[in-house]
């Protein structure tokens, strides 16, 4: 019975040596890549760089790669004892770093927030006094009879308005560069007022005061319009407990591809030149169309930089041809490929997510005077954060803003709350 155990015995001891091997390499990799991390994170302000540092020489100076090694070398020679001892303490080593590693990213993911929350704070409050000294300027503008030597004057003050929304369009661009949760719709309504303030300063140079009015009225909406879409993207951002939102757009592409893949295997099942099967391959049509319609939904959400969600554009381009051959009822070795090619850049697509999500340039830009200055600093104690926050509240109602302006205001400061309780 004994000679029967023993090889059997020798075959486990064999098999732990393969995987404690395993271990040994993983280890290894795992070392490596916090190596470079530590140099490609260099360039993140926020990045607790020196906390890593040390968990690296931490690492190198532990006694874990010893270990892992002795482990293997024991099992190879049977040697129960010294090799549970081994495995045992490397075991241990190994639960110490991942649970030192979890803490490092949980800090890192905490100040990152911090810092993208603070940003869009400060484009929102900015954006809140620029929208309010619109309209006080449309007021005046329509106040002002058309052959008043005043109206020049006014013009001057609307441009200086512009100048202000350019500037604030940079701390925009610096935003966007830290997340994906911004959302399009933002940017598009900076540019809109943006445009309807040229126009105004155009039309008053034309001496026609009742259009600039218009035109600054038009401004002012779309300012007000970003406010909400930033507060709206500020929330989101805050649900998904990522400053750089990427997490939901990677979910989104990974469903892409599922269903790509999908629609591929039916395609190849069907084969080349086949015909008598139009049911099935309207069916495959449709299905390609409805994520064609998904992908476009995720262009507009993510933006037109290829940067952040790589060639989706070439993707639509290859989705609207087999559509065609589908609804054609035909299906080409070109439809194939095609499918193909629009599966693997679905793919590359979460490939350069992950990477802008992990390699994200953060360059400091200079601060921007405007016209108010930012609230106070917030201070530590929560109670006395809220007194504060329902101080400047009050104080801001007082100015005898119009309705709509109130309830901006007060969802601001709701926002700004509710950061303070966390």
């Amino acid at each position: 019975e004994l000679e029967k155990t023993e090889p059997d015995e020798n075959t486990k001891f064999k098999q732990l040596a393969g995987e404690e091997k395993s271990i040994e390499r993983d280890t290894e990799i795992a070392h490596d890549l916090m190596k470079r991390t530590s140099v490609d994170m260099q360039d993140f302000p926020l990045m607790p760089s020196e906390q890593l540092e040390n968990l690296i020489s931490e690492f190198e100076k532990s006694s874990l790669m010893d270990d892992v090694r002795r482990a293997q070398k024991m099992m190879n020679s049977a040697k129960k004892q010294q090799a549970r001892q081994s495995a045992k303490s490397s075991q241990e080593q190994l639960q110490n770093f991942h649970d030192k590693m979890k803490q490092f990213q949980a800090d890192f993911n905490k100040k990152n927030m911090e810092e993208v929350i603070n940003d869009f704070s400060n484009v929102i409050y900015k954006t809140l006094q620029l929208s309010q000294n619109q309209e006080r300027l449309s007021e005046e503008i329509g106040q002002t009879p058309r052959q008043s030597e005043r109206l020049m004057d006014v013009a001057v003050n609307q441009q200086q308005l512009r100048q202000n929304l350019v500037k604030l369009i940079d701390d925009l661009i610096s935003l966007s560069n830290k997340t994906f949760g911004l959302s399009t719709r933002v940017g598009k309504g900076f540019g809109r007022a943006s445009a309807a303030m040229n126009n105004a300063v155009q039309q008053m140079e034309e001496r026609n005061p009742g259009a600039a009015s218009r035109s600054a009225q038009t401004a002012t909406a779309a300012l007000n319009q970003s406010v909400l879409e930033l507060i709206n993207s500020m929330q989101n951002l805050q649900s998904s407990g990522s400053a750089s939102g990427f997490e939901n757009y990677l979910q989104q592409l990974q469903n892409m591809a599922g269903q790509q893949q999908g629609i591929n295997d039916e395609t190849r099942m069907l084969g080349i030149g086949k015909a008598g099967q139009q049911a099935a391959m309207q069916r495959m049509a449709a299905r390609q169309q409805q994520l064609r319609k998904s992908l476009e939904q995720l262009q507009n959400e993510i933006g037109e930089s290829s940067q952040k969600s790589g060639d989706l554009g070439g993707i639509a381009k290859d989705m609207d041809d087999v559509i065609k051959d589908l609804q054609q009822n035909r299906i080409l070795r070109k439809t194939l490929e095609r499918q193909q090619r629009i599966l693997s850049r679905l793919l590359d697509a979460q490939k350069s997510l992950r990477t802008q999500d992990f390699k994200k340039e953060r360059k400091s830009k200079t601060g921007v005077d405007f016209i108010r200055e930012s609230p106070d600093r917030l201070p530590g104690h929560l109670g006395e954060k809220r007194s504060l926050l329902q101080e400047n509240l009050e104080k801001a109602l007082k100015e005898g803003y119009t309705r709509e302006y109130e309830e901006l205001i007060r969802q601001y400061f709701e926002l700004l709350s509710k950061e303070a309780e966390h």
